[in-house]
C-alpha cells in the first residue's frame, strides 16, 4: 500500500514549534500572548493584523521547517510500515511566498 504522510502535524509537530515562536515575538510586539483561546489556529489566537502575521511567516518559515523535529516515535511507526512493504510518500504544502525553495526545504 501506499501511504500519504503530512510533515507538518504528523510527522513533525509543526504547531508547537509554531506556538513557541509566537510567543516568543509577540512578547517584542505586544507581550500580551493569547488574546483568544478560541481561537480555530495560531495566528486567530493573538491580536495581530493580518500583515504582521503574513510577513511573520514570510520571514521565519523557511527557518522553522529546517530545525522541526519529528513527533515521538514517528521514526518508529514509519520504519515499521516500511518493514511490512508499505511505501510511504511525504507530502507537504510548502509554497512562495511563506518559502523561497519549498522542495528543497521539504526534501531536507
Amino acid at each position: 500500500m501506499r501511504i500519504g504522510l503530512d510533515i507538518d502535524n504528523v510527522v513533525t509537530n509543526f504547531d508547537k514549534k509554531i506556538l513557541e515562536e509566537f510567543y516568543k515575538e509577540d512578547k517584542k510586539k505586544r507581550n500580551k500572548g493569547i488574546v483568544n483561546p478560541e481561537g480555530n489556529w495560531i495566528k486567530n489566537m493573538f491580536d495581530w493584523s493580518n500583515d504582521e502575521i503574513e510577513n511573520f511567516f514570510n520571514d521565519n518559515m523557511q527557518e522553522f521547517a529546517k530545525v522541526l523535529e519529528p513527533r515521538e516515535d514517528a521514526k518508529n511507526y514509519m520504519d515499521k510500515l516500511l518493514d511490512d512493504g508499505h511505501g510511504l510518500y511525504l507530502i507537504s504544502h510548502r509554497a512562495y511566498p511563506h518559502y523561497t525553495e519549498p522542495y528543497k526545504i521539504t526534501e531536507n
